[in-house]
């Protein structure tokens, strides 16, 4: 939902920070200042520290952190530290983003060499989709077991730790972040396993091979030590063997499968990288159905987390048929009026009047503790009407848990205003409300570490309960049809049309 703010807010601020020599190990005395700073944070701004969590639970939680950081640990033990703190806080929003960090940090903290297989995790399984190695043994569909000795078990239950989610429903969100997927290998981009598997087993860091483990689709155990590969060489083979990434404009794509059946693919909402007109491109689309045969039209918005919230909305005005908004209207909560003297020069963010005190006269105080404007309407929405193109026809809208922000509420939208069926699997995100909207950057002055701090609360006026949005047909990618080169959800949405 904010990810071109981050880019931006990188591009311009984090160019002029001074940086100091991160290399360096800080002293126990810096780590329990920063610590306090987080804590102060968290505390005093974050709308979502208590929301899953007890004031008893986060004092406990940072007592035993202390306690960690006051014996003698190094840097990247620190970042570690530090990511499962905001984990335990469960808000999808709240990490240390690796795109807001400064250019000295990468370098440090972030391992330069990278595994030769993209792969998914089915199953508690790595399931490889994608070989990149120079050993051509291996396709998509085999398992790999162990990784430089590590069984693959134990990788998946540690890097959950740092694995971040909304609420209590997030498991499969959680393990859909250990995938790697194409789009993760693009240079500019990181996976959570790139970061934080060579911190967590350090013998992995910046080597220059990997000993594997893998077990056949067949069933067969293969051995073999391959080498590692950069950022570059990680892209530039996945472009040579497997074609382009889908990137911008070209992350949404239609076709007709058949006559009567149209797809669209929506890879993301980050339409603010486009160079042509997102909205002229839509209508082209739902021009072009409407002139069609077409009765059946498949949306897919699988692995697209969000982006602009406007880009959603308008793709819904051509597929709900009736005016949408305010099925479920919503609130916007937040936790100060204005921000400590103490805490201000940590904090960054690409709006000044963020950090202004809010006039208190202008709020009031809830009975959980939070702060409204007092004219916030008790069904605060807008309604969207239909567009003149509206797709008239069966529609079918694939998710996953990726989707946990603006593709979320999407789903959520799609659902509760009955337009289709929804194919795949329950969504991350929670009913009961996303932190967002607007966000601090926490720079920690000694570490140079930043960590991304939402500051509403978007909730809901009818309390909800902690779930995400579970599909109509729950249908799961399995490890037999990755093999095979079978798409499993679209599969099963065609066997149903025809039937």
């Amino acid at each position: 939902m904010i990810k071109q703010i981050i880019i931006l807010f990188f591009l311009i601020s984090y160019s002029t920070i001074n940086s100091q020599n991160t290399t360096s190990n800080l002293t126990k005395e810096e780590r329990l200042k920063e610590v306090e700073i987080i804590r102060s944070t968290f505390v005093n701004l974050h709308p979502g520290t208590y929301r899953y969590n007890s004031p008893t639970e986060i004092e406990n939680y940072f007592k035993k952190l202390k306690q960690k950081i006051s014996k003698d640990i190094n840097k990247e033990q620190y970042f570690i530290l530090l990511s499962e703190l905001t984990t335990f806080i469960k808000c999808g929003h709240t990490y240390l983003n690796p795109y807001n960090q400064t250019e000295e940090t990468v370098n440090n903290y972030f391992s330069k060499s990278f595994i030769p297989f993209l792969y998914e995790v089915i199953d508690n399984k790595f399931i490889i989709t994608h070989n990149l190695s120079e050993n051509k043994t291996f396709k998509a569909g085999d398992e790999i077991l162990s990784i430089n000795g590590i069984k693959v078990e134990k990788i998946i239950h540690t890097l959950l730790n740092v694995s971040r989610t909304d609420g209590n429903n997030g498991v499969n969100k959680k393990i859909d972040n250990l995938n790697i997927v194409p789009t993760n290998i693009i240079t500019t981009n990181y996976s959570l396993f790139d970061i934080y598997f060579p911190l967590y087993f350090p013998k992995n860091f910046n080597t220059k091979k990997y000993d594997f483990v893998i077990k056949t689709f067949e069933h067969k155990n293969i051995k073999t030590t391959l080498k590692s590969l950069s950022k570059n060489e990680r892209q530039d083979i996945y472009l040579s063997n497997f074609g382009a990434i889908p990137m911008n404009e070209k992350n949404w794509e239609f076709k007709f499968i058949n006559e009567e059946t149209a797809y669209l693919r929506l890879g993301d909402f980050a339409i603010w990288k486009w160079k042509d007109d997102y909205k002229k491109y839509l209508d082209s689309i739902f021009i072009n159905l409407h002139n069609s045969s077409a009765k059946n039209l498949i949306v897919d918005i699988r692995g697209n987390e969000g982006g602009d919230d406007d880009a959603r909305t308008e793709v819904l005005s051509y597929l709900i048929n009736k005016p949408f908004g305010c099925e479920n209207p919503m609130r916007r909560l937040y936790k100060f009026l204005s921000v400590s003297d103490s805490l201000l020069p940590y904090l960054k963010t690409w709006d000044k009047e963020f950090k202004k005190p809010k006039n208190a006269s202008d709020y009031i105080k809830t009975s959980d503790d939070y702060y409204e404007k007092i004219d916030a309407s008790q069904s605060d929405c807008i309604l969207t009407y239909p567009k003149a193109n509206v797709f008239d026809g069966e529609i079918f809208l694939l998710i996953n848990s990726s989707n946990s922000s603006s593709t979320f509420i999407m789903s959520d939208i799609f659902q509760q205003t009955h337009t289709g069926k929804l194919i795949g699997e329950t969504t991350g995100g929670t009913k009961k409300g996303i932190n967002g909207g607007q966000f601090f950057f926490l720079n920690l002055p000694y570490s140079k570490l930043e960590i991304d701090i939402p500051l509403i609360w978007q909730t809901y006026v009818k309390p909800r309960p902690d779930k995400g949005i579970k599909p109509d047909y729950e249908v799961k990618s399995n490890q037999k049809d990755i093999y095979n080169g079978i798409d499993t959800q679209l599969k099963f949405i065609l066997n149903k049309i025809e039937k």
